[in-house]
């Protein structure tokens, strides 16, 4: 009986409460409270790909290992499904 009756009593005073979102820090600006758009741009020739020296080669082995990937991740979901269904 006690304990319904304080459970009603804090819910009542419950509502009368202000319930906001608190933090313990305040929020930090990610490091570009000051800005200054050059502190972000780590390279000035970070996005100049026709400059960028064996590009050709850079390019085609990352294309190339990840259709090689693709390729091999379904070859090998197929083996082990074929190897359950014979196993069973």
């Amino acid at each position: 009986m006690v304990f319904t009756q304080t459970l009603r009593s804090a819910f009542r005073s419950g509502s009368r409460v202000s319930r906001g979102f608190q933090t313990s820090a305040r929020a930090q600006g990610g490091g570009h409270s000051t800005g200054s758009y050059e502190d972000y741009i780590h390279a000035p020739n970070m996005y100049n790909l026709e400059k960028m020296k064996n590009r050709k080669l850079f390019f085609g082995t990352a294309i190339s290992g990840l259709v090689l990937g693709g390729c091999g991740i379904g070859w090998f979901a197929i083996s082990f499904q074929q190897a359950k269904t014979r196993s069973a």
